[in-house]
């Protein structure tokens, strides 16, 4: 069935299109709130242990790599004043060019000014839990506007 052609049933909200069906500054706040205790408890006990663990399997896995990437990012741009792009120190003497794996740039750049605050560790988390957030909201905005799939069909 084409889905212009279903009908929402009587006394359902239909989606029009419209912006946001929440109106106001209360509303959106409160849609936020859900989006972060949400996150909270499907990343339950990160808010809890914020500063000693982080996600991931208790195996060495990629959770490592990224915090890594993101005490390297604060530790080459502020302590040692050099690109963040290039570690020197890692295979010596021949160093390594971080752009060879994943940069995670959308994760370490944001995480920057955590990291200088509260370490590499409660930034990382709080990044972690933050693209739980985002993406619940990016997910909303996509059902409100219509659009049930990242492509669009022609």
């Amino acid at each position: 069935m084409h889905a212009s052609a279903r009908t929402a049933p009587a006394g359902a909200a239909r989606n029009t299109g419209e912006w946001m069906p929440i109106r106001g500054l209360n509303g959106h706040l409160l849609v936020l709130a859900v989006f972060v205790a949400l996150s909270v408890v499907l990343t339950y006990p990160l808010a809890r242990d914020l500063d000693s663990r982080i996600l991931g399997s208790p195996a060495p896995g990629d959770n490592f790599e990224y915090l890594y990437k993101v005490w390297w990012f604060k530790h080459a741009l502020f302590d040692l004043h050099v690109s963040p792009f290039f570690n020197a120190g890692m295979f010596y003497p021949f160093g390594y060019p971080v752009t060879l794996s994943e940069t995670t740039v959308a994760n370490t750049i944001p995480a920057l000014p955590l990291t200088l605050l509260f370490g590499e560790v409660v930034a990382y988390n709080l990044t972690m839990l933050a693209s739980f957030v985002l993406l619940l909201i990016i997910n909303l905005l996509q059902w409100w506007s219509g659009q049930r799939h990242c492509v669009r069909r022609s």
